[in-house]
């Protein structure tokens, strides 16, 4: 095979077998980048909890933890803890018998004598799989539609993007997610064009795959629907070439019958791979008693649904169609979506804001990717203008039809339309999937290479290409943190978005980093104060620090002092306590209610909590110790968000030097921010 092809005006590019040797480089490049990055990073709020599950699935073949979440990255990420000697919560553990996820993935991280980072690192390096898969995945799909040097286009977009770099090497299913919501919608879409075995192998393993993966599954329904009424409307027949059977359907109806057809097999293929992923078990539970009690009380919980969904999924459970772990994972889903703390731009709201994830794509997409989106849309319209004049043949290496781009549009589309109707804002992550499809329109900036008179627009490409690569490197290794020029960088990131847009608990290396250059005398407890938003342990990465805000029952009620302050962005700006939003007139009222009770004789009585105690008076002082306790933190909070930090770690974990007399006036003096009514979206 030539190593180099020509394009209609003469230039050389590189011929198959040199164009994916380069595209395997690049895919491997991404694997490195994302991977090395993480090296240094704890363990996100998600992944222990996911690598627990996997791992539980495997050596339990129990389904309790984690049924949210796909079933096959959690299995695949583990896999490779199947070969080492690790301990696992006995079954008779409260957490396990609770069927607490976090409690469980805690203990097996860092209570028992595991070593978390040799639990974590074989999960990162088999999610990073997933990544450099969709690297090859993009360049292919955009080879076949706009040529070699559009596909590596759009692969070096993929390779070198922050986000996606932020996501590839977490045990988290996000970039599996994106993997196969663009496997599925491209091999359907050849499916339904020619369909042969390998083309329906293919079409029902990404199907499937992408069921076990994400609970977003079902908006693919939508995809897979949209793109046939294309097939059937369009003039191009169906070509069948399986084996005793060969034939092609032009008619609308044979078209739609041959359509029909297929998605019965693959449905059939999907319905027996969730039974097989949740090994041809109904329930979830190995043992009933306390757990399958448990879990029948989250089910009315969840269930409590009028909505047509809540209706499907109890007919569903009722009636054993699918695994009891996920329909409940399903219905834990649908459940949450409906209200989600959120923070969006200095606002709160319990149910979401409608333009999210609108403005998330805005501040965390490269400036770069976004003006390369512009001009590939450019090039595609002046392309098919071109074409539907019929001035100057476009050349082989670009000969498109607009109906080729129609599952591109679809997966933006549906899965725009999806995203933005949640009001499950939590995370720009939740838009990874709708990258891939933009990564491959941007590919059509080729388009410009090819033309005589297009010479300042390719060098536009290049510039922006570079432009794209140069921000990535600038943001490693903090990817996650990544923000783009309009909203001032990561630095200014938590003014706007927080949680998994920013801040997952990964900096805690990094903040232990920067307390070991400090001078002696500025790192030890008491002078250390730490409020992080994370699963992991700070103790287990060799930080000393009073954790905030207070929480362990029976301790005494202690002052805070002067020192440093490292609080986490998402806990800064007051997400997920209960005294959510900015500071506001109740929150202060009771503040000082909890002032005056704090100074009283009740409050300072000893012990404050006895160890097993059931006095009613006990529970009593407890509790309003604990809410005295998350009131004083919250005006802390509300004190801190107006002041200057003297650092910004991995720009997830802000640091704050205050003295006794800040401490006083974050305290005791007027409230730093006070807003009449709680300012919390709440409909």
């Amino acid at each position: 095979m030539d190593s180099t092809l020509q394009t209609a005006n003469g230039r050389s590019v590189p011929g198959a077998r040199t164009s994916w040797t380069i595209a395997a480089l690049l895919a491997l490049t991404h694997l490195a980048l994302a991977v090395t990055a993480a090296l240094n990073e704890s363990p996100t709020f998600d992944e222990p909890t996911h690598l627990t599950a996997g791992y539980s699935y495997w050596v339990k073949h129990d389904y309790r933890l984690d049924a949210e979440n796909g079933n096959l990255p959690a299995r695949w990420a583990s896999l490779p803890l199947l070969f080492g000697h690790l301990r696992f919560p006995a079954q008779s553990s409260a957490a396990w018998q609770h069927s607490s996820v976090g409690l469980t993935s805690r203990q097996f991280f860092f209570e028992l004598g595991n070593d978390a980072e040799s639990i974590l690192l074989p999960g990162r390096l088999m999610m990073s799989l997933f990544g450099a898969a969709l690297c090859l995945l993009i360049f292919a799909w955009t080879r076949s539609l706009f040529g070699t040097v559009a596909g590596l286009i759009s692969e070096t977009l993929m390779v070198f993007d922050p986000n996606m770099l932020a996501h590839s090497a977490l045990v988290t299913s996000d970039v599996a997610a994106a993997f196969f919501f663009t496997a599925a919608v491209w091999c359907v879409w050849r499916l339904f064009h020619r369909v042969t075995c390998r083309t329906l192998i293919l079409a029902a393993l990404s199907v499937a795959g992408l069921f076990l993966t994400k609970m977003s599954a079902p908006c693919f329904l939508i995809m897979a629907g949209l793109l046939g009424l294309v097939r059937i409307w369009s003039k191009e027949p169906i070509a069948v070439e399986l084996p005793g059977l060969k034939t092609t359907g032009s008619a609308k109806i044979a078209k739609a019958a041959t359509m029909a057809a297929l998605g019965a097999v693959i449905g059939a293929f999907t319905f027996l791979s969730i039974w097989a992923a949740f090994g041809f078990r109904y329930s979830a539970l190995t043992e009933n008693g306390q757990p399958r009690d448990i879990l029948n009380a989250r089910w009315d919980f969840f269930l409590d649904d009028t909505r047509p969904a809540g209706s499907i999924l109890k007919f569903v459970r009722d009636h054993h169609v699918l695994p009891e772990a996920f329909v409940y994972g399903a219905t834990y889903v649908t459940k949450n979506s409906q209200s989600r703390p959120s923070f969006l731009d200095e606002h709160w709201s319990n149910v979401g804001f409608r333009g999210f994830f609108l403005r998330a794509f805005l501040y965390k997409s490269p400036l770069s990717l976004i003006a390369l989106l512009a001009l590939g849309t450019a090039a595609l319209v002046a392309h098919v203008f071109l074409q539907w004049q019929k001035r100057k043949e476009a050349g082989p290496s670009f000969n498109l039809r607009p109906i080729q781009l129609a599952p591109l549009l679809v997966i933006i589309g549906v899965y725009a339309a999806f995203a933005w109707s949640t009001k499950l804002n939590i995370g720009h992550r939740h838009l990874l999937p709708l990258y891939p499809a933009i990564f491959i329109l941007c590919g059509s900036c080729a388009w410009f290479f090819n033309r005589q008179r297009s010479s300042i627009a390719a060098a536009m490409v290049c510039l922006l290409i570079s432009w794209d690569v140069f921000s990535s490197f600038s943001a490693r290794p903090h990817y996650l943190a990544y923000f783009n020029e309009s909203v001032g960088g990561p630095a200014n990131g938590y003014k706007h978005l927080v949680d998994s847009s920013l801040d997952w608990g990964q900096d805690l290396p990094e903040l232990k980093s920067w307390i070991s250059q400090l001078p002696p005398g500025q790192t030890q407890h008491p002078n250390l104060y730490l409020a992080y938003f994370g699963t992991a342990k700070p103790a287990y990465y060799g930080i000393d620090a009073t954790i905030l805000p207070e929480e362990r029952h029976g301790a005494p009620l202690s002052s805070l002092g002067p020192g440093l302050y490292c609080v986490s962005a998402t806990i800064l700006q007051h997400v997920y306590e209960v005294e959510r939003g900015p500071w506001a007139a109740v929150y202060e009222k009771a503040y000082q209610k909890g002032v005056a009770w704090s100074e009283s004789r009740e409050a300072n009585d000893s012990p404050i909590v006895p160890v097993n105690s059931d006095s009613p008076d006990t529970d009593k002082r407890s509790s309003k110790l604990l809410t005295f306790r998350a009131l004083r933190f919250g005006r802390l909070c509300a004190y801190l968000r107006h002041q200057r930090p003297i650092a910004n770690v991995g720009y997830s974990i802000l640091v704050f030097r205050l003295s006794q007399a800040d401490i006083d006036t974050a305290l005791s003096g007027p409230p730093a921010e006070l807003t009449p009514s709680i300012e919390v979206a709440v409909d």
